[in-house]
């Protein structure tokens, strides 16, 4: 009894500190434009600012961040938001980049995304991209919130799972004035908004059909979001034959060279059947079903490609 109720304070105790120092945070970057640390946006480097504006920080050598331009990163954003303002879709983009050989943000900095695979651009990674509000000057904050989820609701001991999800609109804030170079205008980050929810309208329960590439969607793909590749995790996606409904592997958009490819000998294959060759490893394996709890049998053959039917 006695420690249930010294935890139930603490717990409350804890949430207390942490709006204080959410508050304390908002205010710094209303009022300031303040980095307040992290990985900077694609396109941006952090530099030195000088001395903390803080004095007790600045005694102890803290030092303040600024957020400059990456000039090379900064060519390429303009260059997403040219064609995104054009009527090229995220992942038309993301293709286009890669027959390029522009190197993906986690190509281009390597050292603050060791967690990622680096190996080209993928349609995400444009959309991430086109919807931060932070290329124009202006410095955001709170655009995510941290959810801390049982593992086991029914076993507390378990433990729990941190999960970052996106914040209420009004959760948001935005500094008063610019608060570092901006890459893009205001006017035509908000025509990108703009047509991104013009291309939502109607109530399209995936993502958005216009956004995946250039043409539009003609057929129904029974297990979309569901199903992913045994080799490298990512989710399969329809290819209609004339026979019935197959989904295969996406790897085939990733640049050449990429890891994500494995020991693919992506150079000896005919063309269209490059950059397949993370499918082709599926031929001996299964492919894993997220929400249905079952496994489909993958079959190797067509177009090179590990396979699951309809």
């Amino acid at each position: 009894m006695l420690m249930s109720v010294l935890g139930g304070m603490s717990e409350s105790e804890r949430q207390h500190v942490q709006a204080r120092v959410r508050a304390a945070m908002d205010t710094q970057v209303i009022n300031e434009g303040r980095h307040q640390g992290g990985r900077a946006p694609y396109g941006y480097v952090v530099v030195d600012g000088g001395p903390h504006p803080n004095p007790r920080k600045a005694a102890e050598g803290f030092r303040l961040r600024l957020l400059a331009v990456d000039e090379f990163a900064a060519d390429v954003v303009r260059r997403i938001f040219a064609a995104y303002l054009d009527g090229w879709g995220d992942r038309a983009i993301a293709n286009e980049l890669n027959r390029l050989g522009i190197p993906c943000p986690s190509a281009h900095k390597p050292a603050q995304n060791r967690h990622r695979f680096a190996d080209g651009w993928q349609g995400s990674t444009v959309r991430s991209i086109v919807e931060n509000p932070r290329y124009t000057g202006y410095a955001f904050f709170g655009r995510w919130t941290r959810q801390e989820m049982l593992l086991d609701p029914e076993d507390v001991a378990a433990g729990n799972v941190v999960r970052f999800r996106r914040a209420a609109p009004e959760r948001v804030v935005r500094s008063r004035k610019p608060a570092h170079p901006e890459i893009i205008s205001v006017e035509d980050f908000t025509r990108a908004q703009l047509l991104r929810r013009s291309k939502a309208a109607g109530g399209l329960r995936t993502a958005r059909k216009t956004e995946r590439s250039a043409r539009a969607v003609k057929h129904q793909y029974l297990f979309r979001g569901l199903i992913r590749c045994v080799a490298c995790g990512r989710k399969m996606e329809g290819s209609p034959r004339k026979h019935g409904m197959y989904y295969r592997c996406p790897a085939r958009t990733l640049a050449p060279g990429s890891p994500g490819l494995g020991e693919s000998p992506a150079d000896d294959l005919p063309a269209g059947r490059a950059a397949a060759g993370c499918c082709e490893r599926l031929d001996r394996g299964t492919v894993r079903s997220e929400e249905r709890g079952s496994d489909c049998e993958a079959t190797g053959g067509g177009a090179a490609c590990g396979q699951v039917r309809e």
